[in-house]
């Protein structure tokens, strides 16, 4: 146990182990008064190490690897295809019209009336969208549109690292007067659904356009949701794309699949015969359950194969060993360096000597 006196709102405390949960507790002092004692427990996770895979078999499978870490309850894998971009331009990473949501799969048609799926657990959408990794809550379907209730529907994650913005066009149905919610890693965005002048009855609200998001991260996803959605009002997306503009030879890593592996298990096998990539990759999270609360590590290296045998590097040009990005400090908004995020804006400076924008809800 160590005791600090300070007159700083912030002190910083260094050298700590990853595998243990530490707690700290707070007392002001006023001449000879003191505070109530405020304790805050604090819990981290360390992120693995992916290692080279095994097994790869040119008919579409490999299994991906990686070291067992302290404290995880359990683990993320999540696998990409990886590309080069061939010339400078806008490359689009993301593009959903919802059109396999035909006939055959529900009657509806009302963008406000959508056949619930009753599903109150996180649920995958794959069999329903042409790119996979879409998942939801409490969703709801139209012909061409997936949609929510009290729930949210997320996009699958993007690598969105090739630059510092990217360009987002929606056309999300809700009903006018209420609020379309999308949440990215770092920013909650509200905006309002203006009335669809294609609509007699001056209901129904559209949120379209296209904005440019300065942000970009790794394994980046948006979810959305209404501000009226815990009273059933329901939004429904009938259209997104997602685009960056990049230089001829940035990797683009499209996302194929995701699943959590539980701990004590460091191998998994990787089914990939449905795509038609040169090179794949796969990285790992770990993730830590307390109880109460679950914890995610960053993002482990990534490591790349070809199923052909042949070295990824001389298709991708990229290292295995690349460095894993962590936080390195945390600011608030005035600048005051925080013990650990807290609700509001966050200034996150990371070991690459970037720094971030995050919102804490």
């Amino acid at each position: 146990m160590a005791i600090f006196s300070t007159n700083s709102p912030a002190n910083t405390i260094k050298d700590l182990d990853p595998s243990t949960d530490y707690a700290y507790s707070i007392i002001a002092h006023y001449m000879t008064q003191e505070s109530p004692e405020i304790i805050n427990i604090v819990s981290y996770v360390a992120a693995p190490t992916a290692t080279d895979a095994t097994n790869v078999d040119k008919s579409g499978s490999y299994t991906a690897n990686w070291t067992p870490v302290a404290k995880a309850t359990s683990y993320i894998i999540n696998n990409y295809g990886v590309s080069k971009v061939e010339a400078d331009g806008e490359v689009t990473l993301l593009e959903e019209d919802f059109a396999k949501i035909d006939a055959s799969v529900t009657d509806a048609t009302n963008m406000l009336q959508g056949a619930v799926l009753g599903n109150t657990s996180l649920t995958s959408f794959d069999v329903l969208t042409t790119s996979p990794g879409w998942t939801g809550t409490n969703n709801v379907v139209v012909q061409s549109g997936l949609g929510t209730t009290t729930g949210f529907v997320a996009t699958p994650p993007m690598y969105l690292a090739n630059a510092e913005q990217y360009k987002l066009y929606i056309r999300i149905y809700g009903y006018y007067g209420d609020q379309l919610y999308m949440e990215t890693p770092y920013e909650t965005y509200a905006f309002d659904f203006s009335q669809d002048a294609s609509d007699a009855t001056g209901t129904l609200g559209v949120v379209e356009g296209l904005a440019t998001m300065t942000e970009s991260g790794e394994n980046y996803s948006l979810k959305f949701y209404s501000y009226y959605g815990p009273y059933g009002y329901p939004i429904t997306i009938d259209y997104i794309k997602v685009s960056q503009d990049m230089k001829a030879g940035d990797e683009v890593y499209s996302f194929i699949s995701q699943a959590e592996i539980p701990a004590g298990q460091t191998s998994v096998n990787v089914s990939v015969s449905d795509y038609d990539y040169a090179t794949y990759a796969y990285s790992v999270q770990a993730l830590y359950n307390d109880g109460a609360t679950t914890v995610a590590s960053p993002l482990s290296n990534k490591i790349l194969l070809n199923l052909d045998g042949s070295d990824p590097h001389g298709t991708t040009g990229i290292s295995n060993a690349e460095n894993v990005m962590t936080v390195s400090d945390v600011y608030s908004a005035n600048g005051n360096k925080l013990q650990k995020f807290q609700k509001g804006v966050n200034i996150v400076k990371m070991n690459d000597g970037s720094v971030r924008k995050v919102m804490i809800k």
